[in-house]
């Protein structure tokens, strides 16, 4: 039987009210919305994910058996952006390496300060988030069933930030050796972090895509691909084509960069232009290295309509537009 507060949450999804609004009118944590969600789900009522680059996620109730079938094969994780929106930044992590001698979670914890202050609200993340079976240099956390536990629980949480990712060749040997599959471990405990393929996967923004990729090799490469493992920063543009060598937040890493903010500017749908800083994270912040690279768009290839757009979004972002001074407040800033 669906008890009373199952339905009042079943009218504020069919309403289209975000997570955010959901937890706030109904007086509850994300923990308890989820497992609310779960309990409705096994009424037979499923849900789709939306992701928005304000940071916020709506669930969606699947009317149709063309979402339905949607929903049951999986498919890339698509952000809607605003009508107006064309400019849009993200902050570029890989290789976290939780359980390494040479790993640092707190360093994540500057990433989401960077972030908080330069109201990014969309992260990508490209794999080994822990270490796994091996290591080159020594482990303090050798039982991987730990280093997840560390990563779900040390990770920061803001509910206004949405982290999109891939796996890599360590996190897969906690699946090989132990049959611990971290895509799931992660998908039952932190909503907020979207992963769902090993090696390489593509996120949908606007007409445009990002390849996410962690030691694979991709056949169709869209005109951007963020590429972790080699714990260093690079780029490589080529035939109209940009490759972005994602260093390590971590220790372990043969660039003086740590991280990358990357800033996305688009033009009839397409991504048109990038603007990468390779930044130094911790206590301060260092530019190491800036660059701007541009792509040629062909005309025959443009859509007339651009699409994953909703007007939406900047109510949203107006709901989300005192972070920065509260961010402010909260360090003296």
């Amino acid at each position: 039987m669906i008890t009373e507060d199952l339905k009042n949450l079943s009218i504020a999804l069919n309403e289209g009210k975000t997570v955010n609004q959901i937890c706030d009118s109904l007086t509850i944590n994300r923990n308890e919305l989820f497992c609310k969600i779960a309990i409705l789900k096994s009424f037979g009522k499923l849900y789709k994910s939306n992701y928005y680059s304000s940071g916020e996620i709506i669930y969606k109730p699947i009317t149709s058996i063309n979402t339905l079938e949607d929903y049951y094969k999986g498919t890339c994780p698509i952000i809607i952006t605003g009508y107006d929106e064309e400019k849009i930044d993200f902050l570029v992590l890989s290789d976290l390496h939780i359980g390494n001698n040479l790993s640092n979670i707190e360093l994540t914890k500057y990433a989401y300060d960077y972030m908080l202050k330069n109201n990014i609200h969309l992260s990508l993340l490209l794999g080994d988030i822990i270490d796994g079976t091996f290591s080159k240099v020594g482990q303090n956390i050798a039982d991987v069933s730990y280093q997840i536990y560390e990563f779900l629980n040390k990770y920061p949480f803001d509910k206004n930030i949405l982290t999109f990712g891939v796996l890599g060749d360590h996190d897969l040997s906690a699946l090989e050796s132990e049959g611990i599959n971290l895509i799931d471990a992660i998908k039952y405990a932190r909503n907020d972090i979207v992963i769902n393929k090993y090696f390489n996967d593509k996120v949908n923004i606007k007409n445009d895509s990002i390849l996410l990729m962690h030691k694979a090799n991709a056949l169709d490469k869209p005109s951007l691909t963020l590429e972790g493992h080699f714990h260093l920063f690079d780029t490589k543009m080529e035939e109209n084509k940009l490759t972005i060598k994602v260093p390590s937040l971590s220790k372990i890493n043969y660039s003086e960069a740590n991280a990358i903010h990357l800033t996305l500017e688009f033009n009839k749908g397409y991504i048109e232009r990038v603007n990468i800083k390779a930044l130094n994270l911790g206590s301060n912040v260092n530019i190491i290295k800036k660059e701007e690279h541009f792509f040629k768009l062909s005309e025959k290839d443009i859509k007339e309509r651009v699409i994953n757009e909703e007007g939406y979004t900047k109510k949203l972002n107006k709901i989300n537009s005192d972070r920065i001074n509260k961010f402010n407040k909260k360090y003296g800033l």
